[in-house]
């Protein structure tokens, strides 16, 4: 897999009242005449190839060019830096905490067959001094921000609905810390990169058991946050609500497609102090105590009996037995979580409960085990979806 870079050029002039007497370093306004080719700031964007199916909901975002249609926007905003000083705004504007950033276009055109592709605004920024660092954040779809002591944040409702019915698609951000000198090294471009703002899960079932038959029908996640913060620059999450509903995910033949959630980290259920009904309900008081836990609707036979379920072989079940498993979430944006449950005797894994919270020792125990996968695709590249 490689990367495809395709430098996109985004022209800002900044309207601001000077003196004579400013340094040639300050950002001022456009010259009359022209543009400062020297320190006019202008973006590349660079997106990354994947070879992973598509999702139902939106199209494979495989390609810079695929992002770069007509009239698609995405917002910047940019602090200036210096460690003596700290950070001044020097594109978007703010109100309090809350920053409104550029909307930036996208406008392609064609010159006798030559496509050329262009981000635009209506105003022009320069690189500061040399002594200054550019802090750049931008997210895709088009977005208002929120400054905090460490990061730049925005909002994001990842709940079912939302991502069910949106037809903007799944959001993207990047950030970028650059000064005038490493600029010249991209002819004063700024390199942002894309990466996708949420995380992703999926389940595999199996079994290690000789002369066991284990069929998963499906894996329902209780107790998921669904909206907050995402910090741009460091990953960081700060939810605001639980899902109203549960993630259910179908299995076919013991695995499940992988569905995209909201980053977070949060404790697991405690079956040894709480009932699925009393872990539950500390949902409308207190979230922080609502662990979080898989309902696994399953069956096993053995040869001879089932297990767990209800049948009369193999292949005829007749009823699923749900158990459930404590899980605690720890997921971080632009990353695969895979998870493995293998099915086995009792004593080689973690109990399976029931609904009171009771172990199931005598049926079997459950290995539920997690593979991440940095970028989504072995580290080496990122899938991103967008309408």
């Amino acid at each position: 897999m490689t990367a495809t870079r395709t430098h996109f050029y985004l022209l800002f002039a900044l309207v601001a009242s000077i003196c004579w007497g400013c340094s040639a370093d300050e950002t001022i306004d456009a010259p009359k005449g022209g543009l400062r080719n020297d320190s006019t700031i202008h973006f590349a964007v660079t997106t990354e190839t994947v070879e992973e199916e598509a999702s139902t909901r939106a199209e494979l975002f495989n390609s810079t060019e695929a992002f770069a249609t007509e009239g698609r926007k995405f917002s910047v905003c940019a602090y200036d830096y210096r460690e003596d000083i700290g950070e001044q705004l020097m594109i978007g504007s703010q109100t309090g905490t809350t920053v409104t950033g550029v909307d930036v276009t996208c406008h392609v055109s064609d010159d006798n067959g030559v496509t050329s592709t262009n981000w635009t605004t209506g105003d022009h920024y320069y690189w500061p001094q040399i002594s200054h660092t550019v802090r750049f954040y931008a997210v895709y779809p088009q977005t208002t921000f929120s400054k905090t002591s460490s990061d730049v944040t925005f909002d994001f409702d990842a709940s079912e609905e939302r991502l069910d019915n949106d037809d903007i698609g799944d959001p993207l951000m990047a950030y970028l810390a650059m000064g005038r000198t490493e600029a010249r090294d991209y002819d004063y471009a700024a390199p942002l990169h894309f990466r996708h703002a949420l995380s992703k899960i999926s389940f595999t079932a199996t079994t290690s058991e000789p002369g066991w038959t284990l069929t998963v029908n499906s894996i329902t996640v209780h107790n998921l946050y669904d909206k907050g913060h995402i910090g741009i620059r460091n990953g960081t999450m700060a939810p605001s609500s639980l899902a109203t509903s549960a993630r259910t995910f179908t299995m076919t033949n013991n695995q499940a497609e992988a569905q995209v959630v909201l980053p977070q980290k949060r404790a697991a259920w405690q079956p040894g102090f709480y009932f699925i009904s009393q872990n539950d309900a500390f949902a409308t008081t207190d979230t922080l105590a609502t662990g979080t836990y898989l309902a696994i609707e399953c069956a096993i036979w053995n040869g001879s009996a089932y297990k767990l379920g209800t049948g009369t072989g193999a292949d005829n079940i007749t009823t699923y037995q749900t158990i459930y498993c404590p899980v605690a979430p720890d997921w971080q944006p632009n990353t695969h979580y895979r998870y493995i449950l293998n099915f086995r005797a009792p004593g080689y894994g973690n109990a399976a409960y029931n609904e009171e919270g009771g172990p199931i020792y005598d049926v079997a125990s459950v290995a539920l085990t997690a593979t991440v996968i940095a970028d989504w695709s072995n580290g080496e590249s990122s899938e991103v979806h967008v309408k």
